[in-house]
């Protein structure tokens, strides 16, 4: 359509003035005021000519439309904005491409807003600068961008389709093991799109018209561990060598040359495929907000392997035992000390990891080592120059299974060795008084009546050595009395200790600054057993005052109990009657400087003891065999 731009031009008009001359004034009146009305005629006389019309010199997208009418103008605009629906647009986000037909964005032509500013041109500014802008305009032209509508729909799904497919949360640098092979994997850059500057983005580009890609925004998020490269040369390194774990034990062991300390040695080797199943690489957020990988061991599997070597490893302290022979002063070693060793597996396991992460491939495990009382190395400490004190008791009239205990639990001391300053538990080392221990039936002690029990006779044992430890000066710190007087511990009476493990016991102190061998001697043809104290003479002086019988009470009338284990007509004393008594005994012990060390009262209180019967009430065909061994207590 052939448009016509046209110029400005103004019709001939004739006027004719009387060159009649006036006053001065009023020629200069009439020479100022002819620009503003001619200015004024030719701004009138142009927005007349183009009322309703576009000024020359308007084009839209390069499209001439001055000189027409609105309605002219805008069916140009039309046809020269209309977009073939099936014109693509190419969108692009990141590696990702999108072309979408023009149509299915709802991108029209947008007439009214694009007319409006076509139609707008030379008639914004003021009136007195018109005549300059049209003249302008009509030399320079001015070109109108083209203006389209979209459908508001269209981009958000445009935009939400982009942000799925684009989006990717940032990815750590990491490190995995394989097998042996250690695999480090590279960070990611995180990204995602932004919506708001996206969206403004392709608003604009649509509505104008744009025909070159349209680049979203898109926003990268860094990952937190941007390298992994430390941790991968870290786990190498963790397995590049087996891990030898072991546990060091010294121990006493006899040779024919004596008694020498060796080390016996436990291992175990954990090889690198094991240590790589075990390791465990974890994220760890620092206090900056930071994070970074964490390796650690876990040792759980392991906790079978060390609870094996535990087992082989844990014992009880054991003390060393000595004999001494007084005729030649020589010392020989009965028992060879242990040191109590216990492994704790929690603290194992622990120390493993610890020693795998600091990169040593040796790990000594932790032992709580601990000491016996008395060691085979303090027998150089003895300093033995005789016997220091001496206990002494018969037993006369003992039956055999009294005889016996006697001597099973004088054994049990035999060698014992009191380190000083330190207190000796009679029951600590008496042990456990069954059958399985060597014990037999005897007569006991048992409430208010003497029964056959296993263990009688081990009073006997206590009695002697607290006369030992009475007569050496030591301190007593534990002793009960019998609760019946006992024919085998008098005389002297009130000098017998009693003991029933674990709930009575008997103790004393070696408050000396040496030690102290025991020796214990039992002489079954003579009925006799004696306790030696061996060491340094203690210089100590011991007066006894006593015994002295403060009262006594008869004992009560004889006791009959029917047994039918007994013949008809026989009668069997098994207690004897013993009346009641108060005893005190009093120990004065004083140094070598006459200074009073002690002054000890010893009380005891015996009930009265009735003698006790059984008699006979079972057939002589149904009865059993009578024991010949006579009634006592332990």
């Amino acid at each position: 359509m052939a448009q016509n731009v046209g110029t400005f031009s103004f019709p001939h008009t004739h006027t004719h003035t009387d060159r009649t001359p006036g006053p001065w004034w009023g020629f200069a009146l009439f020479a100022a005021l002819t620009p503003v009305l001619v200015t004024l005629v030719i701004v009138l006389a142009i927005q007349v000519a183009y009322a309703g019309r576009l000024f020359p010199g308007v084009s839209v997208n390069g499209v001439p439309v001055g000189g027409l009418s609105r309605a002219e103008a805008a069916r140009l605009i039309e046809e020269s904005l209309r977009l073939p629906p099936n014109e693509q647009v190419e969108i692009r986000a990141g590696e990702h491409v999108w072309r979408v037909p023009v149509g299915q964005l709802g991108v029209r032509p947008d007439v009214e807003t694009v007319l409006a500013r076509a139609y707008a041109v030379g008639r914004s500014d003021t009136f007195w600068k018109r005549p300059l802008v049209w003249w302008r305009i009509s030399q320079e032209g001015v070109d109108i961008p083209p203006a389209y509508t979209v459908d508001e729909h269209a981009i958000a799904a445009i935009l939400t389709n982009a942000a799925n497919a684009i989006a990717r949360p940032p990815q750590d640098a990491r490190v995995e093991v394989v097998g042996l092979d250690v695999v480090e994997y590279p960070a990611v850059m995180g990204r995602s799109l932004d919506w708001e500057a996206s969206e403004a983005r392709l608003r604009a580009a649509l509505s104008g018209g744009q025909r070159a890609p349209i680049e979203l925004v898109v926003q990268e998020e860094p990952p937190l561990i941007p390298s992994a490269a430390e941790t991968a040369a870290f786990v190498r390194r963790l397995l590049a060598e087996p891990l030898h774990v072991q546990a060091s034990l010294p121990y006493w062991a006899p040779t024919a040359d004596g008694v020498v300390q060796r080390t016996r040695t436990l291992s175990l080797t954990i090889d690198q495929a094991r240590l790589a199943q075990m390791i465990r690489i974890e994220p760890e957020q620092l206090e900056d907000g930071a994070r970074r990988w964490r390796v650690r061991l876990d040792v759980s599997s392991l906790r079978p392997e060390v609870e094996a070597l535990a087992a082989r490893l844990n014992q009880p302290a054991r003390e060393a035992r000595f004999d001494y022979d007084p005729q030649t002063g020589v010392l020989t070693p009965l028992v060879v000390s242990q040191d109590g060793v216990t492994l704790d597996v929690d603290a194992a396991l622990a120390a493993i990891e610890d020693a795998v992460l600091a990169g040593r491939t040796q790990v000594e495990l932790p032992l709580t080592i601990t000491p016996p009382p008395v060691s085979t190395a303090d027998a150089a400490k003895f300093n033995i120059t005789g016997v220091a004190a001496k206990g002494y008791s018969t037993f006369t009239g003992s039956p055999a299974g009294r005889k016996q205990n006697v001597a099973v639990a004088a054994a049990r001391f035999n060698g014992v060795v009191i380190p000083p300053h330190s207190e000796f538990s009679f029951n600590k080392y008496l042990g456990w008084v069954v059958d399985a221990t060597g014990y037999e039936e005897s007569y006991i002690i048992l409430g208010n009546r003497t029964e056959v029990g296993i263990g009688g006779g081990v009073c006997q044992v206590s009695t002697t050595l607290f006369r030992a430890a009475f007569w050496g000066g030591f301190q007593i710190t534990e002793r009960y009395a019998h609760g019946y007087r006992v024919s085998y511990y008098e005389p002297p009476i009130g000098m017998d200790a009693t003991v029933y493990s674990p709930y009575v016991d008997f103790k004393f102190v070696n408050d000396t600054d040496n030690y102290y061998l025991i020796e214990s001697e039992v002489n079954q043809r003579t009925e006799e057993i004696t306790f030696y104290l061996y060491g340094p003479d203690t210089g100590r002086t011991v007066q006894m005052i006593g015994p002295t019988i403060l009262e006594t009470t008869p004992a009560p009338e004889p006791i009959y109990t029917e047994d039918p284990s007994l013949p008809a007509g026989v009668t069997k004393q098994v207690d004897w009657a013993h009346d009641g008594a108060k005893v005190k005994v009093e120990r004065i012990v004083t140094d070598e400087s006459g200074q009073t060390l002690y002054h000890d009262v010893f009380w005891s209180n015996y009930r009265p003891w009735a003698a006790r019967y059984l008699v006979g009430t079972a057939p002589a065909a149904e009865s059993a065999p009578v024991s010949e061994d006579g009634g006592g207590e332990r």
